[in-house]
């Protein structure tokens, strides 16, 4: 059993692979092309071979004259940062089963297609072929005048857009500008962007006869319609359909009957059926700037965004000529871009003769006054403020609802003219006294507001909110029952002198260590005193003349005269006795 299933999976896989758009394969053949004639002989060759997986590869500028037919295989069309321009007379065909990818999932190199025909579609799609774009692939500019000027589907064609851009298409006199979805074909738009394009039956997309458009995530931007409306999305056929799962519509435009700024829907067996994304920013110069339902069946999930969007005459957000519109809940935290204010629900904003606007009053019964209460007397104050009950004071303040919010359970009988928006704001004004500044807050009339601020200022203690200028009556919350003010109390912080710090005491220099006395040197012995010579008695001079035998004789007198002396001095010394003297 399990060799079974096993088998059975890979068939049922190979079988969706098969089906799926761009399904994975070896590319067969490249052909790199840089004229018209090289391009016009690379197609007529894949046309000529067996079915398989070819790819073109624009490697420089070209201009192509003539009319192009893939009729059969897969063939991606890539470029290298190129354009391809279709001429006068030239356009691109994609017929029978043959698919055409423009680029692909991982291609790197960009690729714009634009035509300068001013008559034909970029590329037409027909019998059961199938168009499949990506990033990196731009279409458009162009123009023209019985076909979209971008992409056309017939028959049982489909076009799947996962990237890429579609801009600047304008058909100047009948169907849509950037792609035409007719017959029993198919469009789905993943991801990328169509903007900047322009028609008579739908700005960017024209849904007719039992076409279906599938929006399931992507932007459509900046697009007009110059007929009946649907800057974005018109669809008009007994069977055509719009689903839109998510993405953006924004920015879009009706300026001649005016019916819808973004969508408009005309489909007896058809309709729309809206269950996510964002519809904002579009404007119309008549009826339902973001979506208008001349007939048909539509719904709008309670999750989808759709809201802030203007008409000159009634329904800024919806209008509801005919048919059936289940409508949900306005999605939370959305607000008006005009005024800030957050949106609190559906509000009644005019009616087929631009009566009864959510926010101008109106002359109800035609006297040229603006009566509410019928007394004849025009109830508007000098500021626009409106006397409702006619008691001299408005009731309620220029640009507040001038309705209760409308109840959208149930099923809505036309004509509805309705609005996104919020019941009369009251206005919360922050006095902080030299504290940090706060704007001011509007909420709805009724509301309990926690005051949550903490102002802060130098040198002061906050104390809270009050409701007097004298701050004396504290306030937590404050009750919108009409515009408030409230007022920041402070206390001044008591800030002591600082304690004098004292001077950190000087630590005494570290007492100076007395040098070592200096040892004395030894006294110098003095030397010894030098004995002097015994003066040398001079010799007698010896006589020049006379005998020398005479002075031999003085000498020797001499030597016996000192001893003579000798011998006396000798004998004259006194002799001490051995025995004592006796005492006298």
């Amino acid at each position: 059993m399990g060799r079974k299933h096993l088998a059975l999976g890979l068939v049922v896989l190979l079988f969706i692979l098969t089906l799926a758009p761009g399904a994975a394969g070896a590319v067969q053949r490249t052909y790199e092309v840089t004229s018209e004639a090289q391009f016009l002989e690379a197609i007529n060759e894949i046309n000529a071979l067996d079915e398989g997986i070819y790819e073109v590869v624009i490697k420089s500028d070209i201009t192509v004259k003539k009319e192009v037919a893939l009729e059969k295989s897969t063939v991606s069309l890539l470029g290298e940062n190129t354009r391809l321009t279709f001429g006068a007379g030239g356009t691109l065909l994609v017929r029978g089963e043959a698919e055409l990818r423009l680029g692909t999932a991982s291609s790197s190199g960009s690729l714009t297609i634009d035509s300068t025909d001013n008559t034909r579609a970029i590329i037409a799609v027909l019998d059961s072929a199938r168009l499949v774009m990506y990033d990196g692939v731009t279409l458009g500019p162009s123009k023209s005048g019985g076909y979209a000027a971008g992409v056309q589907l017939q028959d049982q064609s489909k076009f799947y857009m996962y990237g890429g851009t579609i801009t600047d298409c304008e058909n100047w006199a009948s169907v849509a500008g950037g792609v035409l979805v007719s017959d029993d074909t198919k469009f789905v738009l993943y991801d990328g962007v169509i903007q900047n394009c322009q028609g008579y039956q739908g700005g960017a997309v024209g849904v007719i006869e039992r076409g279906k458009f599938t929006m399931m995530d992507g932007k459509i931007i900046d697009c007009i319609d110059h007929w009946y409306g649907g800057g974005a999305v018109n669809v008009f056929g007994t069977q055509a359909s719009f689903t839109m799962q998510s993405g953006e519509i924004s920015g879009c435009a009706a300026d001649y009957y005016g019916y819808g700024g973004a969508v408009f829907v005309y489909s007896t067996q058809g309709g729309a059926t809206l269950q996510g994304g964002s519809i904002h920013g579009n404007s119309t110069v008549g009826y339902g700037g973001g979506l208008f339902v001349y007939d048909g069946s539509v719904s709008v999930a309670g999750n989808v965004a759709l809201y802030d969007n203007l008409a000159s005459l009634a329904g800024d957000d919806v209008f509801l000529n005919s048919g059936t519109l289940t409508l949900g809940a306005v999605p939370a935290g959305l607000q008006l871009s005009a005024c800030g204010h957050a949106i609190d629900g559906w509000y009644r904003d005019g009616n087929e003769d631009g009566d009864l606007r959510w926010n101008q009053p109106a002359d109800v019964n035609g006297d040229g006054v603006v009566d509410y209460d019928g007394d004849g007397i025009n109830d508007l104050d000098a500021n626009g403020g409106l006397d409702l009950d006619g008691d001299g004071t408005a009731d309620l303040a220029a640009g507040d609802a001038y309705f209760e919010p409308f109840d959208v359970q149930g099923g809505l009988a036309a004509p509805l003219a309705l609005k996104a928006a919020h019941h009369r704001q009251v206005r919360l004004t922050f006095v902080s006294n030299g504290g940090t500044e706060y704007p001011d807050a509007f909420y709805s009339l009724g509301q309990v507001v926690p005051l949550e601020h903490k102002p802060e200022k130098p040198g002061y203690h906050f104390t809270g909110w009050y409701s007097e200028a004298a701050c004396l009556n504290r306030l937590t919350h404050v009750l919108m029952d009409g515009d408030q003010t409230v007022y920041a109390g402070w206390r001044q912080i008591e800030t002591p002198e600082e304690p004098t710090t004292p001077e950190e005491p000087t630590i005494p220099e570290e007492p100076t260590i007395p040098e070592e006395p200096t040892i004395p040197e030894e006294p110098t012995i003095p030397e010894e005193p030098t004995i002097p010579e015994e003066p040398t008695i001079p010799e007698e001079p010896i006589p020049e003349t006379g005998d020398a035998r005479l002075t031999l004789l003085w000498a020797g007198l001499a030597l016996l005269a000192a001893a003579a002396i000798a011998i006396c001095h000798r004998e004259m010394r006194p002799r001490t006795s051995r025995q004592s003297i006796g005492k006298p």
